[in-house]
């Protein structure tokens, strides 16, 4: 049966700015109309911002996106008709080219089909509706040049007041507009946003309705209330006109209301509506605020778990039978299909704009969605596309924050394999232009991810990145391969690769000397580094010769390595303030044929001093070890130094990082119970005077760490808890021989009684 002939209607979609959801509610629109057996072309007159062909991704193969978004368009169009007058001699040429340009087929070469509603009983159905697309303009668009231009200069040298009075242009837009009402029952137009010349052929020359989109503000209100104006001045009332307001609020608010009235009144007194016209469009045609939108463009009907309950689908179902004045249903469409397009949908190009808008959305989402947009980059990489440098310098940016927020260490890993992956690819293709980005993405998520990142792959990736520097002899990348390579060495020693190891010390020396030769004066701040790296060296040496127990070797390295640090500034968090703690700690656990009992505790109490203010995290996880070292010397004052230093009672952090290191099993527990109490009888030697505050901040620390494993109570049994007991109990004996505060000794004997089953006689906090 064949369709009957009728005129079809044009509707532009327009709005006053950018960024209301004309674009979508176009593309909503056309998809039901199409699945509602209509023929629909839209086209792309948002020369400036084209954005359509988003829309369409998911119902197409890629490579007819691809091939969609790059298609000749009006861009094309236009300039054809201009170059080929502009190019034509004599009058016989001119005509030629008007009769080329009534021609249908000129139109049609433009067509690229987007859907077919198939009807598997009968496919040939001439009824059957269709979903048709004429695109903006090609990437490269052929103009009077001797060769095609890019997009956006064919764009920037199109003179549409010459177009218009030198090439009558008007007559091939009259003859589109009449092919294109000829041939399909509606055509939807977006039209760029404001009042340039292409708007005013979108809204006055080309249409028979006109969708006035805009949000209820004040700016957009003034603006699509002028444009109105401007239109029924040029065409009466020729053409239909609709206020849609977009984004509306799902519930009104007063600010709303009043800006609802205020968009009533100012479309009616300038825009010349009626009240009640412009009245029921905004109670028909307002679009509502959805939780639903995706960050990616897409169809509602598409995203929906129900159409048939979902705002935004029956938002956009209303709209389009309004605007084309005919009822628009929700159609019922394949499963199975729905699922292909949405796999189609996994975002994999997006805008800059869209990676970083990952950054502030769900993590489980965006760290899916991201995964998909690395995987096709790489892809492209591979099959020989190109990607921006911004584009990807925001997928590295989004990859390296959204594995800090990943559920695990297996998220964050990924992450970075993907991205490196990636850049690894564009560094193969183009070495000149991304070698160094690589080499910046390594050096960064080595630093961020350190902690997830497993010894093997941590080496894997400082090997990797020193070959990626070894070619660049400035003083500043040397000095880079400088950290990254004593990086390497610590990693080797703690795996035991001690060959390895020593080579890597090898390779720091190398560039040590070659630093100092390549450079008659260094920076302040590199002359530090170097030196800091030569002191690094020796300490690694005598690292070396402990784990080979040559004692008298590691002796040597420690004690050169130590003599290294007089005259450096050894206070607060300084790299040489480090090395400081580094070198006494291992100093003080020497064998007692190397260091005397003596010797040993002032190596401890030093490295006491240096870890609490460099590195407190270090100084908790070996104060057990270093106490051990103080008790053993049996001198009370070293004692006393020691905890001032390693507990110091002004900074809470320190406490509280030994509670939590400390307190996290009974085992852990009752053995710094232990320390504490070989640490409070030496101190319960020393004058009761000088002792009274460090023993009162060891016992605070001690109530710490016990209340830390006591809020796991729930989760230890009876027993674990009893075995506390005995330690808990030998604690306070040495405590309070020492003089500590009755409030410390009153709480820590509750604790023993709780730890014993009994009640205790305060309040636990």
């Amino acid at each position: 049966m064949a369709r009957p002939l009728r005129e079809g209607r044009i509707i532009t979609f327009y709005s006053y700015k950018g960024g209301v959801g004309r674009t979508m509610a176009l593309a909503n629109v056309a998809f039901l109309a199409a699945n509602n057996g209509h023929r629909v072309l839209v086209m792309d007159w948002d020369l400036e911002a084209p954005g359509l062909p988003y829309y369409f991704r998911g119902l197409l193969e890629a490579p007819e996106a691809r091939a969609l978004k790059e298609s000749p368009g009006i861009l094309d169009l236009v300039w054809d008709w201009t170059s080929s007058l502009q190019g034509a001699t004599t009058a016989a040429d001119t005509q030629s080219i008007f009769e080329r340009f009534d021609d249908p087929d000129v139109f049609s070469s433009y067509v690229r089909g987007v859907l077919r509603a198939n009807d598997e009983n009968d496919p040939d159905d001439v009824n059957i509706g269709r979903l048709d697309f004429i695109n903006a303009g090609s990437p490269k668009v052929k103009t009077t040049a001797s060769e095609p231009v890019d997009y956006v200069d064919a764009l920037a040298h199109f003179s549409w007041p010459s177009f218009f009075s030198d090439y009558a242009g008007g007559s091939v837009l009259e003859n589109l507009r009449r092919w294109a009402k000829r041939n399909y029952d509606f055509i939807l137009i977006d039209s760029r946003t404001g009042l340039a010349d292409v708007s005013g052929i979108c809204t006055t020359q080309m249409p028979d309705g006109v969708a006035l989109c805009f949000i209820l503000n004040r700016q957009n209100i003034d603006g699509v209330a002028r444009v109105a104006a401007a239109i029924r001045t040029r065409r009466q009332d020729e053409i239909e006109l609709h206020a849609v307001p977009m984004r509306v609020a799902i519930k009104g608010t007063a600010e709303e209301d009043d800006a609802r009235a205020r968009g009533i009144l100012e479309l009616s007194k300038i825009g010349g509506f009626s009240e009640d016209a412009v009245s029921d469009d905004f109670k028909i045609l307002s679009v509502r605020a959805g939780d639903n939108v995706p960050y990616y463009e897409t169809l509602a009907q598409i995203t929906a778990t129900d159409p048939t309950t979902d705002p935004l689908c029956l938002n956009y179902a209303r709209l389009a039978s309004r605007l084309l004045d005919t009822p628009i249903d929700l159609p019922q469409l394949n499963p199975a299909w729905i699922d292909m397009v949405r796999r189609r949908l996994q975002p994999r190009h997006a805008t800059i704009d869209y990676v970083t808008k990952l950054m502030a959305s769900d993590s489980a989402r965006a760290i899916k969605e991201l995964e998909s947009l690395l995987e096709s980059a790489f892809d492209t990489v591979i099959d020989g596309g190109d990607l921006s440098d911004d584009y990807v310098t925001a997928l590295v940016e989004a990859s390296l924050f959204l594995a800090s927020r990943g559920d695990g260490p297996f998220v964050a890993v990924d992450m970075l394999h993907r991205t490196l992956d990636l850049l690894r690819a564009l560094a193969a293709a183009q070495p000149e232009k991304w070698r160094s980005f690589l080499t910046m993405a390594i050096e960064r998520n080595v630093e961020a991810l350190s902690f997830y990142l497993d010894p093997e792959e941590e080496l894997a990736l400082l090997e990797e990145l020193d070959g990626l520097l070894a070619d660049a002899n400035t003083v500043a990348n040397r000095l880079r391969r400088l950290t990254h390579r004593r990086r390497a060495a610590r990693l080797y020693i703690l795996q035991s690769e001690l060959e390895a190891a020593s080579q890597t010390i090898g390779e720091c020396l190398r560039l040590i000397k070659a630093i100092g030769s390549g450079a008659p004066k260094l920076a302040a701040d590199q002359l530090e580094q170097v030196q800091a790296a030569e002191i690094e060296t020796m300490l690694f040496r005598g690292e070396i010769a402990e784990r080979q127990e040559n004692w008298s070797k590691a002796f040597y390295e420690l004690t050169t390595a130590l003599a290294g640090l007089s005259g450096q500034d050894l206070s607060g968090r300084s790299e040489f303030a480090r090395l400081a703690f580094e070198l006494h700690n291992r100093l003080a656990r020497l064998p007692a044929d190397i260091l005397s009992a003596d010797e040993a505790a002032h190596h401890a109490v030093l490295a006491a001093k240096h870890g609490a203010l460099q590195a407190p995290g270090s100084m908790v996880i070996q104060f057990v070890d270093l106490a051990q070292v103080i008790v053993r010397a049996n001198k009370p004052d070293l004692a006393l130094e020691f905890c001032d230093h390693a507990l110091d009672g002004q900074d809470r952090r320190m406490l509280l990082q030994n509670a939590n290191y400390w307190g996290r099993i009974p085992r852990t527990v009752a053995v710094f119970f232990q320390t504490a109490t070989d640490l409070a009888w030496l101190m319960a030697g020393s004058p009761r005077n000088r002792a009274m505050n460090t023993v009162a901040v060891l016992g605070e620390t001690a109530l710490m760490v016990w209340r830390t494993l006591d809020r796991r109570r729930h989760t230890i049994g009876g027993k674990t808890r009893e075995s506390l007991t005995e330690p808990l109990t030998g604690l306070l004996e040495a405590l309070t021989a020492a003089g500590a505060p009755l409030e410390i000794v009153a709480h820590l004997q509750d604790a023993a009684a709780v730890s014993a089953g009994r009640r205790p006689s305060t309040p636990q906090s």
